[in-house]
């Protein structure tokens, strides 16, 4: 398979919540679904940081000297479309936001603390011609599952272990 990079920003707003996106029925795929800002790496990125911020930038309209504290963490996730996900971790320095109506039906601001609660359900997937069990947490009346939901369950999993981040200074 030969794999397409893309980037992801868990973003932490002020009242410790990740800020999700219900992505649109415009856009040409994951119609609908729950995502973190972020998307495919182009060659004017340079980095796969600059993809993650480029891409928070282009959908929920915070910009880089909006957030503070980005790391790059130390996993990655393959998706059965063919994109290696590379997730980043930023907090949010102040909650402003706007939103790119072709792009983003609604802001979704989860508590971390819900995530770290650990209350999900695991669901049969195929992967990659493969059947995998993966978290599934369901937060009022938004589902989060798949690559959202396995780069959460990591992220929760792994955040207090600080080794598991690579610093992303200057930035």
């Amino acid at each position: 398979m030969n794999l397409r990079s893309s980037a992801v920003l868990i973003l932490i707003d002020s009242k410790n919540r990740i800020i999700l996106t219900k992505r649109t029925k415009n856009v040409r795929t994951h119609k609908g679904q729950i995502s973190f800002p972020g998307g495919k790496y182009e060659d004017i990125d340079r980095e796969l940081i600059i993809t993650a911020i480029r891409e928070t930038t282009e959908e929920i309209g915070v910009t880089q000297d909006k957030i503070t504290e980005i790391k790059k963490l130390n996993y990655s996730y393959i998706s059965p479309r063919g994109f290696i996900i590379y997730p980043f971790y930023a907090k949010l320095k102040k909650n402003s936001f706007k939103k790119n109506s072709d792009e983003v039906e609604k802001i979704i601001k989860i508590p971390v603390a819900f995530f770290k609660k650990g209350i999900y359900s695991k669901h049969l997937y195929k992967v990659n011609r493969k059947k995998v069990l993966l978290p599934v947490y369901i937060f009022g009346k938004t589902r989060i599952w798949g690559a959202t939901a396995n780069i959460i369950y990591n992220f929760i999993r792994k955040k207090l272990n600080r080794k598991e981040f690579y610093n992303i200074n200057n930035r």
